[in-house]
């Protein structure tokens, strides 16, 4: 079996940087504010101006600007509630539930574009649920039996195929990254609770890789290795 190519610089640090939030839009007016205007000099023109001019021009036509104007605006607008009053009521109450949805939608699209102009974080799948009905995956027989061999070489196989086992759990689980490295640091502790057996297995994987059969491997180290690999698996029903 091919050995894994190790990592670049194992479980250090990430060396790209999370895009910032996207500024604002321009400094002109918004839109919000322009509607709330308009809304206001609407409900002033239909509740004030209409029914004073209905009653206006309803009670005489001796003059367009009589001299007692001002009583008669004052007298229409206190007066009894005509057919055109409630239909400026209801044109009102219409055009203000107008502008409401209007600025609901607005809302909603601005923050759609928000949503997709910020970077996406990678969250992990419920793993249990798709994995725990699955058949296990039957690699592990074959790691396990290399691991019953009393060659080392086959012991650091055993621990390079555990290491892709753990790389393509990682994906199916959706996290991301060149390398399992990068994928686990993505790894929010709380739910994944062998997270440090896994680090410390796939350390010991990048070791391999890098020095060979230069590298000593005892039986029991071997055998720990390789035991951390399945809690982590075991966690997660993988095998």
């Amino acid at each position: 079996m091919a050995e894994k190519k190790p990592d670049k610089g194992g479980g250090g640090k990430d060396k790209g940087k999370p895009a910032g939030k996207p500024s604002g839009g321009s400094g002109g007016p918004s839109l919000e504010g322009t509607l709330g205007i308009i809304a206001l000099v609407s409900v002033m023109v239909i509740f004030i101006i209409l029914p004073a001019v209905f009653k206006l021009f309803g009670t005489t036509s001796e003059q367009v600007f009589p001299s007692d104007l001002g009583e008669r605006i004052t007298a229409g607008f206190e007066g009894t509630v005509t057919a055109a009053s409630y239909i400026s009521i209801f044109l009102s109450l219409a055009f203000i539930c107008g502008i409401m949805y209007a600025q609901t939608m607005y809302s909603e699209i601005r923050r759609k574009m928000d949503e997709a102009a910020m970077p996406k974080k990678t969250a992990a799948l419920p793993i249990h649920e798709q994995l725990v009905s699955a058949a296990p995956d039957p690699r592990w027989k074959d790691i396990e039996g290399l691991m019953q061999s009393g060659n080392p070489a086959d012991w650091r196989v055993a621990i390079l195929e555990a290491d892709i086992l753990l790389e393509d759990m990682l994906g199916q689980m959706g996290y991301s990254g060149e390398s399992i490295g990068e994928k686990l640091k993505q790894v929010d502790p709380a739910h994944f609770k062998t997270i440090q057996d896994a680090w410390k297995a796939h350390k010991v994987r990048n070791t391999i890789a890098h020095e060979g059969a230069a590298f000593k491997l005892s039986r029991s180290s071997a055998d720990e290795v390789i035991a951390d690999f399945k809690r982590v698996f075991d966690e997660f029903y993988f095998v």
